[in-house]
Formats: structure tokens, sequence, C-alpha cells
């Protein structure tokens, strides 16, 4: 027997075997050897036949377990311990015995489907509470979550087989993802957030395994659930699986709508990786509406968030996301250029669905390159990665793909390629999945519609608070204006009364001497005549002219506007019972223009001819009603010079903030 390990080769072809039908999750057998052989067998295995398809299996297999050795460091170290304490012959017979010990130590490890099992066959919080310790160290969930020995059977198989789907989905074995999915939704039997997530896990397998008519299904009850209980993180996560399904289905005009309506979901709920995963989809949403640019801006956008963030993985798949974006704006080499940047990570990280997308769409940019055989290695990659996931969509592209690479290298490969490509294609995009879309976008849609009905009858109603708002605060301005104003009015007619009865007790003395009324003057002339006045009156003093109501030049300008107002005093009460109470008709009895006269009264007194005929009228009202409380107001109102009694009674409340009545009733004795 060799140094070359050669003998090994059956070894590593049993572990092979072995692995395929293995979850790569399960070898994991200690926190310090972070893969076990059987990865590595499985990994190289594949690797080497698809670079050489036509080297027999037993060479791979040799190769690959002599790589192994070499590159193992818990290997390579009891290696070097054989090699210095074993004999040469026995040294590659301890070599398999160690590899035998890895082999039984990682089958026999703990781990999530063991663990799982056994609650399914127990049953008991013992059980539960392993199975989420396993995850609490695998550092899956965000706290440790355990239950008490009381805990409802049915509440330990709900989590148990909720967070079991969640643990298998992510390591891609979607058809233990579903089982147990399916299994832990009956027992939510409210409208819950914890509803809502399982059927967005349920959603989100159902298009990995290409169902989209369930995985419509479930988006559908999701969305509802979450906008109904005002998540806006939830929602736009919900809405995000939603446009996926209408992505994958080949309807991008409708993952459009739900993708742009996830985005204001995930702004409003300011939740960083989501808003990454979201902007992801975006990007490929627009990708496929051959809208390049905007893809390659969304796919920047996550990439950003995603660095801040630190997530090297995810980083990867924004990469692939620009890759594709800039390959469709035939900026070639820049995409090739993103994906060798992207597909080494997503290896190391273990990716394998983003990886299997990458391949695709970069095998189909190395085809417009002309580099047949680099597209072949990369969608012959990708198909076998799709196929052992149960991929059916990314599958029938890989297939495509392959037709396509081999047209020009092998014609029997391309028509060999070619059939099982329509044989995939016909079973992804079945009459019966196109119908089943169908209703469950009419039933989105009718969903959509009614909250849009909601959303305008709400931005109706607010229209109305807001205009009722805005009418009652223009009519409660008005109101203070218009108080403001009354109390002013009110202000100034109070010290206009002060200001008449000061004329007034001013003037007693010298009343008989001034004669102002043209009946009166008639008069007294009339008597001087009979006596035989030889100085009879000039018919020029009947009425004042401007002459006679200029004041001597010796008058000072209070004495000039003093005059004045005694002579409008005298014109307005002269002339309230005949209703000659204008201001024009005032203007006319004291021999002046209007507009002359009010510019000389203003000049003079400071105030507005109105405001003040008003103030001799109110106060001669009041001296009225408080004279003779028999008076009828209708005689009152005449006497001061108003036609209507309505009119008057609105002047005077104006005046004293109440009706002739009840002034005559406050000033009346009790």
């Amino acid at each position: 027997m060799t140094n070359d390990f050669s003998c090994f080769f059956l070894i590593p072809h049993f572990l092979g075997q072995i692995s395929m039908h293995i979850p790569m999750n399960a070898l994991f057998f200690t926190r310090n050897l972070p893969l076990s052989v059987m990865r590595y067998c499985r990994m190289f295995t594949l690797y080497t036949c698809m670079r050489n398809p036509k080297q027999p299996i037993e060479i791979k297999l040799r190769m690959n377990i002599k790589f192994y050795l070499k590159n193992h460091p818990f290997l390579n170290t009891f290696k070097e311990l054989i090699a210095n304490f074993a004999p040469p012959m026995k040294q590659n017979y301890l070599l398999t015995l160690i590899m035998c010990l890895l082999l039984s130590s990682s089958l026999w490890a703990q781990d999530a489907r063991k663990l799982v099992a056994d609650f399914d066959k127990k049953g008991s919080v013992k059980a539960a509470n392993r199975f989420f310790d396993y995850l609490d160290q695998e550092q899956f969930t965000d706290e440790r979550i355990q239950f008490a020995t009381n805990t409802p059977t049915d509440s330990l198989r709900k989590e148990v087989w909720y967070w079991a789907g969640e643990w298998f989905n992510d390591t891609q074995e979607y058809g233990l993802a579903r089982q147990y999915a399916l299994r832990a939704l009956p027992l939510y039997r409210h409208d819950n957030a914890a509803k809502g997530d399982c059927l967005n896990l349920l959603a989100i397998i159902g298009v990995r395994l290409a169902d989209f008519p369930a995985a419509a299904q479930y988006a559908t009850r999701c969305v509802r659930i979450y906008k109904k209980l005002r998540d806006p993180d939830q929602t736009s996560s919900a809405l995000n699986t939603l446009a996926g399904i209408n992505l994958a289905a080949n309807h991008p005009r409708q993952a459009e709508k739900h993708i742009l309506q996830a985005l204001r979901y995930a702004s409003r709920a300011n939740n960083r990786p989501r808003q990454a995963v979201i902007n992801g989809m975006a990007s490929e949403i627009y990708y496929k509406l051959g809208n390049y640019q905007r893809s390659l801006q969304y796919a920047q956008k996550a990439y950003v968030i995603d660095s801040l963030l630190g997530n090297e993985g995810k980083m990867a798949v924004r990469l692939t996301m620009q890759g594709a974006a800039l390959g469709g704006m035939k900026r070639d080499d820049e995409a090739v250029a993103a994906y060798q940047k992207a597909i080494p990570t997503l290896r190391s990280v273990g990716n394998i669905h983003s990886l299997g997308i990458a391949l695709n769409q970069m095998g189909f940019i190395l085809l417009r390159q002309k580099q047949e055989q680099a597209a072949v290695e990369a969608f012959r990659e990708a198909s076998g990665i799709f196929s052992k996931m149960g991929d059916l969509y990314n599958g029938c592209t890989a297939r495509k793909g392959l037709y396509e690479a081999y047209w020009n290298l092998n014609p029997d490969s391309a028509r060999h390629e070619l059939e099982r490509f329509n044989a995939l294609r016909d079973s992804l995009y079945s009459t019966s999945t196109a119908k089943a879309l169908a209703r469950y976008e009419a039933e989105f849609g009718n969903d959509q519609l009614r909250e849009e009905v909601s959303a305008g009858k709400n931005a109706h109603l607010r229209d109305l608070l807001i205009s009722a708002a805005v009418l009652l605060l223009l009519i409660g301005l008005f109101l203070w204006v218009q108080h403001r104003r009354t109390r002013a009015h009110r202000a100034q007619l109070r010290q206009l009364f002060r200001e008449l009865h000061r004329l007034e007790s001013l003037s007693a003395p010298a009343a008989a001497e001034t004669v102002v009324n043209p009946e009166l003057t008639a008069h007294s002339s009339a008597a001087d005549a009979e006596k035989g006045s030889a100085t009879p009156i000039p018919s020029s003093q009947t009425t004042p002219s401007p002459d006679s109501v200029q004041p001597s030049v010796e008058s000072s300008p209070a004495d000039m506007a003093d005059t004045l107002c005694r002579q409008v005093i005298e014109v307005v009460r002269s002339g309230m019972a005949k209703g000659e109470v204008s201001v024009t008709a005032v203007a006319s009895k004291l021999n002046m223009g209007e507009q002359t006269f009010r510019r000389r009264f203003v000049c003079e007194t400071g105030q507005q001819p109105k405001m003040f005929i008003t103030a001799i009228q109110m106060d001669l009202a009041a001296r009225l009603l408080l004279q003779d409380s028999s008076r009828p107001v209708a005689e009152v109102a005449r006497e001061c010079g108003f036609d209507e009694a309505s009119a008057f009674s609105h002047a005077f409340k104006k005046a004293y903030a109440c009706s002739p009545t009840q002034y005559r009733q406050s000033a009346s004795p009790a």
C-alpha cells in the first residue's frame, strides 16, 4: 500500500453517496470543526464532476480525499502525529480509522432534525426546550425560548413546529419546512402576528418550491392580517413576499405594485434590514421590467444598507443584482467582475440558492461574450443546485441556458437540454397555476381597491374636518374682529358723549343769543319788525354761511373746533324731527359741499362727521328714554331721526350694548 492514500477511494465514495441524502447543516459535529468530512466530500466531488465530466468517478473521489487530507487542519494534525509515531505501513490504516470516527461522531451528533423528531415522539416540555436550546446555540433565535412545565401541548407543538419550519427553510430543506409549517398553521386560532409569520413562511416556501398558487394564497392572507394589525414592518415583509411570487410567476407589473407598497411600509417602519431586502426585490422586479438603470439603483441602495450592517452574505447577493443590472445595460465586463466577486462569498457562507441564481445570470452574460464553455460550466452547476433543491423555476432557467450554450458546442446535448427545458416549463406554467394566480391576484386587487376606497373616504373626512376647523377659525376671527370694532365704537361714542356734555355746558349761557335754526331766525325777525326795529337782521344770517362758521382771526384752534361742533349740534337737533341728519343734509345747511365739510370737520376735530352725528342722536335717545318711561320706543326713534324702530334699536344696542327697553329698565329704580 502506497503513501498517496489511493486506498481510501472507497471511503469517500461511500461518504459522498450518503452525503447526497443528508442535509449539510446536519453534518456540523463540533464548534471547533466548522465542516464535517461528508461536506468536504460532497463539495469537491460535485466540483470535480462538473469540471471534468469525462473523468472516472474513482479518480475524482481519490483526488477529493487527498485534497481533504491536505487542507483539513484537524486531520493534518493527526497526520503529523501518525507520521511521527506510527510505522509507514500503518499510517493509512490509522487515518482510515480517524475518518470513520469523525463520520460516526457527525452522524450521532445532536441536530435539529433529531430534536424535532424526538419532540414529535414524546411531545414533552423537556424535548421542546432541548430543541430551542439548540437553536439558541446556533444563534438562530434572537433570544432563548424556554417553556414552563405546565405549558399546554398545543402551545408547545405550535412553537416547535413553526420554528422547525423556519430552521428547515433556512437550511433550504423546503419539503420539511412546509411539512412543519402546515402542521403549525391550524394551531393559530386567531388572526395575530404569530399566524401572519406562519403564513408568510409558507408563502416563501411556496415560492422556493415553485408552488405559486399556494404561495399567493398564503401571502394574501398574511397581508390582510398585518394590515389589520397596523404593523408596517410585517406588512412590508408580506408585500415583499407577494411581489416575489408575482415576479416568479412572470407577472412583473403586479410585482411592481406590491413592491412599491412594501417600500412605503418599510420606510414607515424604519427597519434597515427589511429595507435592504425590499430594495433587493425592487431591483429584481425592475430588471424583469427592463428598467436596468432603476434596477441598478435599488441594488446599490440595498448593498449600502447591508454594508453598514456588516452582512457579507447579503452584500454578495446585492453584488449579483448589480451584475444583472449591468448586464442588462450591456456593461458586460463590469457585470462579470461583480459576479466573480460575489460567487466565492456565496460559496463560503453556504447560500446555495443565491449561488445558483448568480451562476445562471453570469452564464447568460458569458454566452453573450461568446464564452460558451465557461457558460456551460456555470449553467450545469446551477442546474445541479436547483435540481437538488426542487426549484423548478430557476432550474428551468438553467436548462434553457444549457441548451443555448451547447448549441455551438454539441448539438446533440443541446437537443437533450431543450427537451428537459420544455418539460420543466410545462410543469411550471400549467393552466391551473395561471388561473389560480389570476384568482388570488383578483382577490388581492379587491382588497387593495377596498383599501383605496377606505383611504379615499378617510381623506375626504379629513378634508371635511380640516375645512370645518378652518371655517370655525375664520368665524371666530371674524367675531373677534367685530367685537374689537364694537368695543372701539362704543369707546369712541363715550368720548363724544363727554364732548357733547362739555359743549352744552359752555354754550348754555349764550344759547339765547346764538340762532342757527332758520325758522327761529325768521320768527325773531318778524317780531323785531313789528316793534319797529331800526336794524333788522340781514337775510344772510338766516342760515349759517361759511363766513359765519369761520371764527375770528384771534380764535384758537380749540375755539374753532368748538364753534364748528356747536353749529353741527344745532343743525342735527333741528333736523332730527324731519329725518335730515345725514352728512349731506348737515353740510347743506352749513352752506358747504359734503367733501369740504368732511375735510374741515376731520381737520378741526379729529372725528368723522357721521360718528359725531350718531353720538348726538344716541345721547338724545338716552335722555328721552329716561325722561318718560311710557313713551314708545318707535316715537323716540322718530324724534332721533330714525325712520324705522329696528334701525334705531340696532344703532342703540351698538352704542350702549343693550336694547332701548333694557336700557330703560336698567336705569329705572328698583
